[in-house]
C-alpha cells in the first residue's frame, strides 16, 4: 500500500537548522509549483471526479448481448 504525507507530517529529529530550512522551503515551492488555483482548480477537480465516474468499474453496464459468433459457415 502506497502512502501518502504532506511535507509537514514527516517526523523532525529536533529543531531544523538553517540548511533544512532552506530545503523545506524549496520543496514547498516546488510542490506548490504545478498545483492548480482558483477556477482552475475548481474545474481541474470537477473534470477528475467525472472521469473516475466514467472509468468506476463497478458502474459499468453489462452488455445484454454476449459476443457475436460465427456458427457453421
Amino acid at each position: 500500500i502506497i502512502q501518502y504525507c504532506s511535507i509537514n507530517s514527516q517526523a523532525r529529529s529536533g529543531p531544523l537548522t538553517v540548511r533544512e530550512r532552506r530545503q523545506l522551503l524549496k520543496l514547498r515551492a516546488y510542490a506548490g509549483y504545478h498545483r492548480k488555483h482558483g477556477v482552475e482548480a475548481v474545474l481541474a477537480r470537477k473534470l477528475h471526479h467525472k472521469r473516475a465516474k466514467v472509468n468506476d468499474i463497478s458502474n459499468r453496464q453489462i452488455p445484454s448481448q454476449g459476443r457475436c459468433t460465427v456458427l457453421g459457415g
